[in-house]
């Protein structure tokens, strides 16, 4: 029996120590490592599981991380991996991916299966352990007594607290015993540890007696080989002593020889670093020399190419004065001819001419016979509009510039009397408002600008009365309607679009599509002959046959009906941008005069849909058209428009007869590059009848930033007239 219960003894022994085993290595709830599968599936079903296990360790996923890659997006499970299994990969093998052995790869916090992770339900872990081996025993090894320890822990909760569980209330948490650090290595339970203390009493006695003997026995063999020590560490000295005596010579010899091998070296490497610096010199020497010979051959064959050119060059050149000389002589005759039929003409003109013709009739050869009367030269860069106006007896011109500004002119004075500069770009067009003026009587001139927007100034007050801000790009042309006293305003714009504006009430009532580019002028048709129209601006828009005609960036001509809004002509014709377009008067109604940057002025025809003529001899861009106040028939000039004029940036202002197709009859130039122009009728009192006289001048802008006045010094007050 004694023997029998000593094998028990040790079995138990064995148990305690593997049991103690266990429950080091199946620590499964640390916070880093993922969770023992077996014992989640001891509570849960298995088949639910298959989705949470991380894809490295096979366990379920701890702190769960989701793998994103565009090549794993195929895959028809979400790919999560443990985060301490996560980053003890990516740290032995490069960051590569796990699934694909590649590195783009990206990992987020899969919260959503971290979530159902802690929230399942799990057995205390030390009460899974337990079930490995159903016979460990615990055995109190003094008295050789085996009895099993009875003691079960019935925790059933969810993982997120299972931690909390382990540390404070498992009744199966191992405890050390008070005297471990005396030697006692037994595993207690919180049920049987003061009975082990009781019990093992003499087996603690016994350490804790030999914890404190062992170190005064050591103390003891410590001092014995501390004097041993001594002793030798003193003959060490000794013997050290004489060798340094010995070795003194060597090292001397050693150090000298070690200096001398080390400037040997050094100087066998300068040698080494001279000789490849020599090399490389002479290498280089020899390609430049062959540089040298290629640029001095290309050289020579330039120069025999230039020679070439030069004498070719001065061939033409030669015979381009030829041609010159040849021209110049043709012109003279030209010239002489052109005088006589001028005299011709001037007398004929006088033989026909009918006493009884009314104020407005001007002579064309007395126009060609004006003079620069006035100019204004505030504006800093090109003047890109002008208008002209007549407000309570005072004679106004307001002009836009690129300089950002919009100025007021008083012509009787010559004087600048207002200045507006609040666009933040440059000014395209500006026009007198006949509307406010009728109804609100107040002086009003309307900008647009660069900037995407139109502003309405009053020129007495000086203030802005206000500000459209509906297109989405520049706003070039705009035009008040020469019908219901100009309550309705038209403006073309770089968003591709010409918008209708009530002016009364300041909205956009309607906008027109069909244009493919910006749209840089546009025009009303002129004011129709019908008893039913509303002059005073009361009543539907337009409803008499008024159209809208627009010049466009897409080289096109486009007519509007405004009262259904729909397109009616499309004019194709110019090949470059249409900068100017002006409906006809009267007879001429039906007819649309463009100007081009294709160097043309041409003539269309709203009822035929086509193009009646085309005049050409500009040699840079048109910027202007007008109808002129002019007609020509049987010699005299009487007030029509059988005449047109033009502006361009060659510097030349031209009047074209449009029933001569294609004549030219007059040009004149300006000081730079004509940008704008307008036909004035100027009035002045006449001191001996008390009587208006009134004449007809013509105003034009140019790129210098000037605004001049061309006519007969009749109107000529005799001021300055250069402002």
């Amino acid at each position: 029996k004694k023997k029998k219960g000593g094998e028990k003894k040790v079995k138990f022994h064995v148990l305690m120590l593997k049991i103690e085993e266990k429950e080091k290595i199946s620590e499964t709830v640390t916070p880093q490592c993922c969770y023992n599968k077996d014992w989640v599936a001891a509570s849960n079903k298995q088949d639910s599981l298959k989705r949470l296990q991380c894809l490295l360790c096979g366990q379920i996923a701890n702190s769960a991380m989701e793998l994103s890659c565009d090549k794993h997006k195929g895959s028809e499970d979400t790919l999560i991996v443990g985060e301490q299994c996560l980053i003890e990969y990516l740290y032995e093998n490069n960051n590569q991916c796990p699934v694909g052995k590649h590195g783009t790869c990206s990992y987020t916090r899969a919260n959503t299966i971290m979530r159902i992770i802690c929230d399942l339900n799990v057995i205390c872990p030390r009460q899974f352990m337990s079930h490995f081996d159903q016979e460990a025993i615990i055995q109190k090894k003094e008295e050789d007594i085996t009895t099993k320890t009875g003691h079960v822990c019935n925790f059933k909760g969810k993982i997120e607290s299972i931690k909390k569980h382990l540390e404070n209330t498992c009744p199966l948490k191992p405890l050390e015993c008070k005297f471990k650090k005396f030697g006692c290595n037994d595993v207690l339970f919180n049920f049987n540890a003061e009975q082990h203390v009781q019990s093992q009493m003499k087996k603690h006695l016994d350490l804790l007696l030999n914890y404190i003997t062992i170190p005064q026995n050591k103390m003891k063999r410590y001092q014995l080989n501390e004097t041993t020590l001594i002793k030798e560490i003193e003959q060490l000295k000794l013997e050290i002593k004489g060798q340094k005596d010995k070795t003194q010579p060597l090292k001397l010899d050693n150090k000298n020889i070690q200096i001398e091998s080390n400037l040997r070296q050094k100087w066998n490497e300068k040698k080494k670093k001279m000789k490849k610096l020599q090399n490389n010199l002479q290498q280089e020497i020899l390609k430049y020399r062959a540089d040298f010979e290629l640029l001095k051959k290309e050289f020579t064959k330039k120069e025999q190419q230039m020679t070439n050119q030069h004498n070719q060059l001065k061939t033409l050149l030669q015979e381009k004065n030829e041609k010159l000389a040849q021209l110049s002589k043709q012109n003279d005759a030209y010239k002489n001819e052109l005088d006589q039929l001028k005299f011709k003409m001037a007398i004929k003109t006088e033989e026909q001419k009918e006493p009884d013709c009314s104020s407005f009739t001007l002579n064309f050869d007395t126009f060609r016979s004006s003079k620069l009367l006035t100019t204004f030269r505030d504006h800093s860069k090109p003047v890109r509009s002008i208008d002209y106006a007549i407000f309570d007896d005072g004679q106004f011109i307001c002009s836009g510039s690129d300089d950002r500004t919009v100025r007021v002119w008083d012509i009787e004075n010559n004087k600048l009397i207002q200045t507006f500069n609040k666009h933040a770009d440059e000014v395209y067009c500006v026009k007198f408002s006949t509307f406010f003026h009728c109804n609100h009587l107040q002086n009003v001139i309307c900008s647009s600008s660069h900037n995407r927007t139109i502003r309405f100034w009053d020129f007495k007050s000086g203030r802005q009365l206000q500000l459209f801000a509906g297109h989405n790009e520049w706003v070039g042309g705009i035009e008040f309607s020469p019908f219901s006293n100009g309550r309705y305003l038209c403006s073309g714009s770089g968003d591709k679009t010409i918008r209708l504006w009530d002016v009364e009430t300041f909205k956009s009532i309607h906008t027109f599509h069909g244009h493919s580019s910006g749209i840089w002028c546009v025009g009303f048709s002129s004011p129709q002959n019908n008893d039913n129209q509303n002059k005073n601006g009361i009543g539907a828009i337009g409803g008499n046959g008024y159209t809208i005609c627009s010049g466009s960036f897409d080289h096109t001509i486009r007519i509007w009906d405004i009262e259904t809004t729909k397109g009616l002509n499309v004019f194709k014709g110019h090949t470059n941008y249409v900068t100017s377009v002006k409906y006809g008067t009267n007879e001429l109604k039906n007819i649309i005069l463009s100007g081009s940057d294709d160097k043309s002025i041409r003539l269309w025809d709203i009822r035929a849909g086509k193009q009646v003529c085309a005049f050409k001899g500009h040699t840079s861009w048109i910027n202007a058209v007008e109808f002129s106040p002019f007609e020509i028939s049987n010699d005299k000039v009487i007030g029509s428009s059988t005449v047109v004029c033009s502006g361009s940036n060659d510097k030349t202002i031209r009047f074209w007869d449009i029933r001569a197709n294609k004549k030219k009859l007059y040009s004149f130039k300006g000081d730079d590059g004509i940008s704008c122009l307008k036909f004035l009728q100027l009035k002045k009192k006449n001191e001996s009848n008390n009587d208006w006289d009134r004449g007809i001048y013509l105003c034009y802008g140019s790129l210098l930033g000037s605004v001049c006045i061309w006519g007969h010094p009749f109107f000529d007050n005799k001021k300055d007239g250069v402002n």
